[in-house]
């Protein structure tokens, strides 16, 4: 993962492209945890206050503080003005203001990494996961990929297969929270080939009702266990962008350059 220097972005509703916004909330000064507290409502302030452990409280603020602040880069509204509903599988939607419905965003988390993408044109999901945090990916394959998936996996040498299993899992959780449908889309309905060299084929099965030409995918390698992955719907009029930032909300952003793994 390769920092270049960025100028300040401001970006509109008619921007293209999909930007990912990446945060590391383990690496939070006990000053910018304080900061980002006046951000959040008193609703999320109390959820906060649930969790039992210090670094989820602090993932969730840093979450919450990254996904207000970006949204200002985006509208002219104070982070702490931003209203939120959840729809009828769970997915954060944005209820105020009105004028912003056109802006999809997603959040992902993993072993320090929060992972947020925004795009105003298109629908998107993103994913990212750590090999550390991954076990028994034969068992999870066997019982929920789809048969070619999980004879791909299973035909990789023992040592590849957790790398393996985490390419195909971040695509296919990619593409239920681009849905917005989550787990209540059969996961061995559909199905990735990674076969072909930085490439990625993807199939749905007829009754999903859903075409996969619609769908654009990409993969990264974050670092050496990380591995992110991004669906979107593909856009035949804006240009098929997608940035990436690292970013310390209210402090400071830098453009990255990520190991691009395969597109579709």
């Amino acid at each position: 993962m390769t920092v270049v220097p960025s100028s300040h972005h401001e970006f509109t509703l008619s921007s293209a492209g999909i930007k990912i916004w990446l945060a590391s909330y383990d690496q939070v000064t006990p000053a910018q945890y304080a900061e980002y507290g006046p951000l959040l409502t008193a609703t999320e302030l109390e959820q906060e206050a649930r969790f039992r452990f210090e670094s989820d409280r602090c993932r969730y603020r840093v979450t919450r503080a990254l996904l207000r602040t970006v949204l200002s880069r985006y509208y002219p509204l104070p982070p702490k003005d931003w209203q939120f509903l959840v729809g009828p599988y769970g997915r954060p939607e944005i209820s105020h203001p009105a004028a912003c419905a056109g802006i999809s965003f997603n959040i992902s988390h993993c072993a320090g990494i929060i992972a947020l993408a925004v795009s105003t044109t298109r629908a998107v999901g993103i994913d990212v996961e750590c090999l550390r945090e991954r076990f028994s990916c034969l068992e999870i394959a066997e019982h929920y990929f789809a048969p070619e998936e999980n004879k791909a996996l299973q035909t990789l040498p023992a040592s590849q297969q957790p790398l393996g299993f985490l390419e195909y899992w971040t695509l296919k959780e990619s593409y239920i929270k681009a849905r917005g449908m989550g787990l209540s889309l059969p996961l061995h309905r559909f199905s990735f080939n990674l076969s072909e060299s930085g490439r990625i084929h993807f199939t749905t099965h007829p009754d999903l009702k859903d075409d996969a030409a619609r769908w654009q995918f990409w993969q990264y390698r974050l670092s050496p266990e990380h591995v992110l992955a991004v669906c979107a719907d593909r856009c035949d009029s804006c240009e098929a962008v997608l940035k990436m930032l690292r970013v310390v909300p209210l402090l400071r952003e830098e453009d990255l350059l990520c190991e691009l793994l395969r597109t579709s």
